[in-house]
């Protein structure tokens, strides 16, 4: 994470965060979240992963206060054919940095590595597949 130039809070930094690589259940798919965003609002990030327009109203994030350096635990899901919206906001807050669709088969493990986009949230994460 950082600014290749960056210094104090924006300067670059390194963070260590282990893989698993174990295939889900059968049926399923994972995801996990990354925050390598210095735009990290206060509070860190929320994550919901829900099926294509679903309306968050009512809904609670799968994972909650992600902070800069930090990886989520592993979200397990059961396979949809119309894949999955990942949608992170502001901690506490619904309106979207983020809002993608991934669409995985049975047994894929995706991380998905929120960034930065000059000084703003980028609002396409890194994907690296875990498993495929």
């Amino acid at each position: 994470a950082g600014l290749l130039n960056g210094t104090g809070a924006t300067a670059p930094a390194f963070y260590e965060i282990t893989d698993n690589n174990t295939a889900p259940a059968t049926g399923t798919v994972e995801f996990r979240i990354i925050n390598g965003s210095i735009n990290t609002p206060t509070g860190g990030f929320d994550v919901y992963i829900v099926p294509p327009n679903t309306n968050l109203n009512g809904v609670s994030p799968q994972i909650a206060g992600l902070t800069l350096g930090q990886g989520s635990s592993y979200v397990s899901l059961d396979v949809l054919q119309t894949g999955y919206d990942a949608i992170v906001t502001q901690h506490g807050n619904q309106l979207p940095y983020v809002d993608q669709n991934y669409n995985l088969t049975a047994g894929q493990i995706r991380s998905l590595v929120v960034v930065d986009n000059g000084n703003q949230v980028s609002q396409f994460p890194i994907e690296l597949p875990d498993l495929n």
